[in-house]
């Protein structure tokens, strides 16, 4: 599966799913993740786990993820640089733990805005542009894709997803 072809599979997902909170999707990808997290993430994973998570169960909400109030470093420029499974799965569910939080504190105030999808801070000051599982996954795809030649092999690891994620949330 090559770049662009993934970036197609994500744009093709509203034909073969329903649309859900993203707070949600986050927390049903979490658990997800959490079963899988002994194993390598190879493509056929990844795309199983981005589709399966609009319909299987979130996880509980943890509120000592509120004291969370920034994504866990990465380097944009050595996106391509694996880490091990066990700092991918680490770096994969800092991110998930950081998301998840910012939109459960953000739900009944920043959320509200309309013109939020324009792009909004939250009260950790963290930029915001994609809400909904759809559109972060289009705009983490779409920067994976940008300045990548289209036919490359797509590199699929527990970094990457996080970084997929991380993106969505950013790119506009």
């Amino acid at each position: 599966m090559t770049y662009k072809e993934f970036y197609e599979w994500i744009n093709d997902l509203p034909s073969r799913v329903e649309n859900r909170d993203l707070e949600t999707y986050l927390s049903a990808l979490y658990l997800q993740i959490n079963k899988e997290k002994e194993q390598e993430l190879s493509k056929e994973k990844l795309l199983l786990l981005l589709q399966e998570s609009f319909r299987s169960e979130p996880i509980e909400f943890d509120s000592k993820w509120l004291a969370i109030i920034s994504p866990p470093d990465f380097d944009i420029n050595l996106i391509d640089n694996e880490l091990s499974l066990k700092e991918g799965i680490i770096f994969t569910t800092g991110v998930l733990k950081f998301q998840i939080a910012e939109l459960h504190k953000m739900k009944s105030k920043q959320l509200k805005n309309e013109l939020r999808y324009f792009g909004i801070d939250s009260e950790t000051e963290n930029r915001w542009h994609n809400f909904d599982p759809f559109t972060n996954l289009e705009c983490g795809a779409a920067w994976l894709l940008n300045g990548k030649d289209e036919n490359q092999q797509l590199i699929a690891n527990w970094k990457m997803l996080g970084i997929l994620l991380e993106m969505g949330r950013m790119y506009e």
